[in-house]
């Protein structure tokens, strides 16, 4: 007969492993949503700065 205990048991570390595998993913997943928001802001600054740096030229002309 199964020990009841060890069905327990299993079920909880399965529960810990699969929840420990979640939570990796999630922040790795965060970790890509942050880098690809730094690059997306990293991006529109330098088109703000290209902007910027047209706008004073048309006005020096």
């Amino acid at each position: 007969m199964v020990n009841v205990s060890s069905i327990g048991e299993v079920a909880r570390r399965k529960t810990e492993e699969a929840s420990a595998k979640l939570k990796e993913q999630y922040d790795q997943a965060i970790k890509a949503v942050r880098e690809a928001r730094e690059k997306a802001l990293q991006e529109a600054s330098r088109r703000l700065e290209e902007a910027a740096r047209e706008f004073a030229a048309s006005l020096s002309s």
